[in-house]
């Protein structure tokens, strides 16, 4: 199956991670998109910015097929028309696009077994979890606990700033809610003299993605230094499960996360093992913080955690077997969209 990768966004695309490259056998990936079977994006709005480009290319070769692949439901939620809907269209004038989505709501290939997906789109953060979370389980409850009494900053904050009611997207029937505003909000109101806020619109000099490493900065500056650690995503989605929460466990802070009874990270982690903002108007959640304090049975619970993520990130095996799963997932969507499903 041929396929080409377009668009400005084609770097989020799942078939683009050279992990999953390389598994994909299946595909063959073709420069030309005169030459693909299907010609596949990461966004929606790639296919309308290149609108003129794709009617004349579909009208010069019929059997083409598009197809939005996207990872990202803060995307999908916000800026992509109904996220719910498999089929979709684009139409100007008299012309008229269709095309397929692949999303977290209108498949299940993001329904992961040990490894969220985003996780999983690189060796490096199996890497560096797993050294961070093999140190982090040896340490005892005294020690941890000296760790955050002696930690310079108390909240911290690394995410883009979003404001305004267009982030606020909430649909109870399917579990969404959209945490960009509200997490700004949580950021901009925290309490006291030591709160980092680190991103796009917090007057930082040096863009996070013009580092030669984003990530390994943020582990840097935050490890061992911060006592709560925002690790909320972009989007409440139950299978959605960023960077962000691994992170503040990986530096030993406490992490802030939004969580519905149904969501994955339940999996992953013990329950009380993190200060759980769901439900939470950003005013009560700003309090919730501010005046968190930790007990014995806390320590306990957060230790746990230390433990089974230094399990989890122990035997790349499971990483693979994943990734494996995944790549068989993306084949059933495509055969079953070759029939017209």
């Amino acid at each position: 199956m041929n396929i080409a990768l377009l668009g400005a966004h084609s770097k989020r695309i799942p078939l683009t991670y050279p992990v999953y490259r390389r598994l994909a056998t299946d595909f063959d990936y073709v420069e030309s998109p005169e030459e693909a079977d299907w010609v596949v994006f990461g966004f929606s709005k790639d296919i309308k910015d290149g609108f003129e480009y794709l009617v004349n290319l579909l009208s010069r070769n019929t059997g083409i097929r598009l197809m939005v692949l996207s990872e990202e439901p803060l995307w999908d939620t916000l800026w992509s028309g109904d996220y719910l809907q498999r089929k979709s269209t684009v139409e100007r004038a008299s012309e008229k696009l269709c095309y397929t989505v692949l999303n977290h709501f209108t498949s299940e290939l993001y329904n992961f077994s040990e490894f969220p997906y985003f996780i999983t789109t690189c060796d490096e953060y199996f890497v560096r979890y797993g050294n961070f979370f093999r140190r982090n389980a040896k340490l005892s409850a005294e020690e941890i606990r000296n760790i955050w009494r002696n930690a310079r900053i108390r909240q911290a904050y690394f995410a883009e700033m979003r404001a305004g009611r267009q982030y606020d997207v909430n649909s109870s029937k399917h579990d969404v809610i959209g945490l960009s505003g509200f997490r700004t909000r949580i950021a901009q109101l925290a309490k006291g003299d030591t709160v980092l806020r680190i991103g796009k619109g917090w007057g930082n000099k040096v863009l996070r993605q013009a580092l030669p490493d984003w990530h390994l900065d943020k582990l840097a500056t935050l490890d061992r230094q911060a006592y709560i650690v925002s690790g909320i995503e972009n989007t409440h989605q139950p299978d959605y499960i960023s960077e962000k929460v691994f992170d503040a466990f990986a530096v030993l802070g406490i992490p802030l996360y939004v969580a519905s009874p149904k969501h994955s990270v339940h999996r992953l982690v013990p329950k009380g093992s993190f200060i759980n903002l769901y439900g939470l108007t950003p005013d009560e959640a700003v309090e919730v913080v501010h005046t968190f304090e930790v007990d014995s049975a806390f320590v306990e619970v957060y230790r746990e955690a230390q433990a089974r993520l230094s399990i989890l990130f122990t035997d790349p095996v499971n990483l693979w077997a994943e990734r494996r799963r995944f790549i068989d997932r993306i084949m059933g969507e495509f055969r079953r969209s070759n029939r017209g499903l």
